[in-house]
């Protein structure tokens, strides 16, 4: 028998089957057993008109003659060892974020020489069926890849963490690119091994124009306080203080800031005239016959005078001025604190006190100081009126929004679908616009891997899907989401797989991945460079909305709002009659919802421990809520002016019910057991209580439901005597 590779080389002339049979594979172009046992059931019916017995005969014959030429599953499996799936094996060796790293194992070198095609090179196992598996791998190859990889990479964070780099801005403008396995792991080796490299080559090529116009020695200072800070607070005396960084993004922020600011400097100081757009952010560049008199020589850092402050609060606006103080001052107490450590280290070295030094030191630190509140006052943005005035909306004026979205009239709306899943997860997800800028897909949204679109699970009564905030998208990196995600009610998510479905037909290679909303659909790895561009169409068109925003409304209505009425409808316009108890955890679920940090210490305790069915419970109420006006006015109407349940018939009757004693008597001991059973359910809400009497979370949830199903039995008891009577 002859040697082959491929079961795309065996061809169907070869089966033990009828001639008219093989003369009817050929004619429909399927030449080899390989193209025979990878096309699908319902391709081979359509095509060779056969029942499904037939085609399952076809390919038992198909898989006998690839087992005589060593190219069956069982034949491979002798030779090789153990065989299977690619989820299955790494759930097995403890990897279960699978997706991204199936992708590479099985087609990255040298992973990909320990997987089997199905059709190409191995046959589907002789018994049972195959599954629909694609691909089989040899299990112990895989394994000591797997253990390769767990040995050699690692997440950005973990990475960071391990070496003291700060690498995220690397990773994010893809100079870590040639370390990247995935978007989760990255080779340690390779990142410390050219870390200095590709930092030095960063600071070499800035991401703001004016870097490059300073000198060696002013971008080494620049970088030094930057690193500095990174890592440390800073402090020259008592009332001269800095914070560290919180994020890594801080850094070039306040490298863009300063830059800007010495090129002013310096260009003042060389006679050149220069002006700043504030609307725009950036400097208007001087023409080329100015900049020939450019001289960064002029501007010695160390040695900032008055007249360099004022040439830099120049064209600012009020509120910019105080942005620009807090980055110039912060420069500024670095260096007062570096000049200290040096002329403390001077005497220490000489045993002599350099009191010129101490007195030049001083008349410096009074001269800047005095500048810096000359120029750049201090509270200067206390001294003007905001004028943009936050807006808390209505249920109904969300839907009229969505529908004027939606129906899109004299199609003046370019993107509707886009615009309203943008509108509505902010809504009901609570998120801020710069979070909102930073969403990926797969990283961001519950999905199923498969599709590509959101998935739906039933938490006490109604569908919700999950959306993660990480941490390094939230605000100053300190509010994500809880484990569980933030939730967001089944009509969201519906149209957010409405949107999912119109952007992946744009890129149907990225199903499942790339920013949730991006400037250009067809470039799924690039984002909006900022929030304001995300929401520049809301500017545009917010006048459309006038049926249902006041004027005053469309005046100051802008992408915060959403996230502040998501919070004000869950705290103000949602009342929860049928369960007291869960009525009065709106606050705290609505902290818990939008990320707030708790304000006092109780309330981090007890938000730390709501449990998710509150929580669901919660929203549900706040949050599931028919589309329609006419339906959404009755459905609130019904919520928000509908008496207690116990109190309904007596408030509605035209005429009072006639009760006797004994009922009176009954009705009296009614209300005395549902009281008591409230008062049991409110303690089961206070933590402390439950710590106190050894009362565990799971105890705690069991009994708070058994005391609500109770409670609603003995109310509804209580009602059918007011209804006798």
């Amino acid at each position: 028998m002859k040697k082959v590779r491929s079961l795309l080389e065996i061809s169907v002339d070869e089966l033990n089957i009828s001639k008219q049979t093989i003369d009817l594979l050929l004619n429909f172009g399927i030449l080899s057993i390989g193209e025979l046992l990878s096309t699908p059931t319902k391709t081979l019916k359509e095509k060779l008109g056969l029942g499904n017995d037939a085609i399952v005969k076809l390919r038992y014959e198909a898989k006998l003659l690839a087992d005589k030429y060593g190219l069956s599953f069982e034949k491979l499996q002798e030779k090789y060892g153990e065989l299977t799936t690619i989820d299955k094996a790494l759930r097995e060796l403890g990897v279960f974020s699978v997706g991204e790293l199936s992708e590479v194992l099985m087609n990255k070198s040298p992973y990909k020489n320990s997987f089997f095609k199905v059709g190409k090179d191995i046959a589907p196992p002789l018994k049972g069926t195959n599954g629909g598996v694609k691909n089989y791998v040899i299990f112990n190859q895989l394994k000591k890849h797997v253990e390769e990889i767990k040995q050699n990479y690692a997440s950005i964070s973990e990475i960071e963490k391990e070496t003291g780099f700060v690498l995220k801005y690397y990773s994010a403008n893809g100079t870590l690119n040639p370390a990247r396995l995935t978007n989760s792991l990255w080779n340690k080796q390779w990142i410390i091994n050219n870390y200095n490299d590709f930092r030095d080559k960063s600071m070499g090529n800035k991401k703001t124009p004016y870097y490059d116009f300073l000198t060696k020695q002013q971008q080494n200072l620049i970088d030094e306080y930057l690193n500095h800070r990174s890592e440390y607070d800073i402090s020259y005396r008592r009332t001269e203080f800095v914070n560290q960084f919180i994020t890594e993004s801080a850094a070039e922020v306040h490298r863009k800031s300063l830059t800007r600011f010495f090129f002013k400097m310096i260009c003042a100081r060389c006679g050149i005239n220069i002006s700043y757009d504030e609307r725009n952010r950036k400097i208007i560049e001087p023409t080329q016959e100015e900049m020939e008199k450019f001289d960064p020589e002029v501007l010695d850092l160390k040695n900032i005078i008055s007249q360099d402050i004022k040439v830099i609060s120049h064209g600012l606006m009020p509120s910019t001025r105080s942005d620009v103080r807090n980055h110039i001052r912060a420069f500024i107490i670095f260096l007062l604190y570096k000049k200290r450590l040096e002329l403390e280290e001077k005497e220490f070295e000489t045993s002599v006190d350099d009191y010129k030094g101490w007195r030049q030191l001083e008349k410096w630190e009074d001269h800047i100081f005095n500048a810096i509140n000359t120029y750049l006052p201090p509270n200067g943005t206390k001294k003007i009126v905001n004028t943009q005035t936050s807006l808390f909306l209505k249920r109904n004026q969300m839907i009229g929004i969505y529908k004027t979205l939606m129906e899109n009239k004299n199609g003046i709306f370019p993107k509707p679908l886009k615009f309203a899943a943008m509108i509505m997860i902010s809504f009901f997800g609570v998120i801020r616009p710069n979070e909102l800028r930073q969403m990926r897909i797969e990283k961001h949204l519950d999905i199923d891997k498969s599709t590509g679109l959101m998935k739906l699970k039933e938490i006490e009564g109604a569908k919700f899907g999950a959306i993660w905030i990480t941490k390094d998208i939230s605000k100053k990196q300190l509010s994500p989401s809880p484990d569980y995600g933030t939730l967001i009610p089944e009509k969201a998510v519906k149209l957010i797989n409405r949107y999912l479905l119109w952007l992946y037909k744009k890129t149907p290679q990225s199903i499942g991945q790339g920013f949730l909303f991006r400037p250009d659909e067809y470039k799924p790895d690039e984002p909006y460079s900022v929030s304001n561009t995300l929401y520049g169409w809301l500017r545009k068109y917010k006048g459309c909305f006038a049926d249902y925003l006041s004027p005053h409304e469309i005046k100051h209505f802008s992408s915060y709002d959403m996230r502040h009425t998501g919070n004000n409808i869950i705290v103000k316009e949602t009342i929860i009659h049928d369960d007291p108890v869960l009525n009065d955890q709106k606050q705290m679920v609505a902290m818990w919802h939008c990320r707030h940090k708790p304000v006092t210490i109780n309330e981090k305790h007890y938000t730390a421990k709501t449990e998710l069915e509150i929580y669901a419970g919660v929203l549900k109420h706040a949050y599931d809520f028919p589309w329609g006006l006419d339906e959404l006015e009755e459905w609130e109407n019904k919520m928000l002016n509908r008496p207690a349940k116990n109190q309904k018939i007596l408030e509605n009757a035209d005429i009072k019910p006639i009760l006797s004693s004994a009922e009176k008597a009954q009705l009296d001991n009614y209300d005395e057991i549902i009281s008591s059973l409230q008062s049991e359910a409110k303690k089961l809400t206070d933590i402390k209580y439950c710590e106190e009497n050894g009362i565990t979370p799971e105890k705690r949830v069991q009994s708070y439901k058994e005391l609500q199903t109770k409670l609603k039995k003995l109310q509804l008891e209580r009602e059918s005597i007011l209804e006798v009577g």
